[in-house]
């Protein structure tokens, strides 16, 4: 079964948002004020807006496949197979067998999903890091 409660976790502030230098020489970055250099180095560490929709995407499908995939193991375990033909029980053992296979690969693709959530999430928490450690809270 597949929890969406491993969805990306978005970053505090954006500095893609249009950038606005005060008269102290701060920049806006997000919900911070920061020196031009860290600004710009925050920028760096930024992780892409881009990547986590594609996450997003990514999560959606598969959960939309485990949805499909419960049911067709609800349709499999509820399939009528006839015992006393060879023929039914062979159908029915290569169902399974297709089923099972499909899970092994969905399973897998649901690990490396998860792996990069956490890549991702663990490089929003460098960017928020660095901005709470190198500039000023703006509001």
């Amino acid at each position: 079964a597949f929890s969406d409660d491993s969805s990306p976790t978005t970053p505090a502030s954006n500095s893609t948002v249009t950038a606005s230098q005060s008269d102290d020489g701060l920049i806006q970055t997000g919900q911070y004020r920061c020196s031009q250099y860290h600004h710009n180095r925050a920028g760096e560490l930024e992780p892409s807006a881009t990547e986590n929709a594609t996450l997003d995407s990514k999560t959606d499908q598969l959960a939309s496949e485990s949805d499909r995939m419960d049911s067709e193991k609800y349709r499999l375990e509820n399939e009528y197979v006839d015992e006393y033909d060879q023929w039914s029980i062979d159908q029915h053992n290569e169902s399974i067998d297709d089923y099972n296979s499909r899970l092994q690969s969905y399973r897998y693709r649901v690990q490396s999903h998860e792996a990069a959530i956490d890549n991702y999430n663990a490089r929003v928490e460098t960017y928020n890091n660095y901005l709470v450690a190198n500039c000023t809270r703006a509001y």
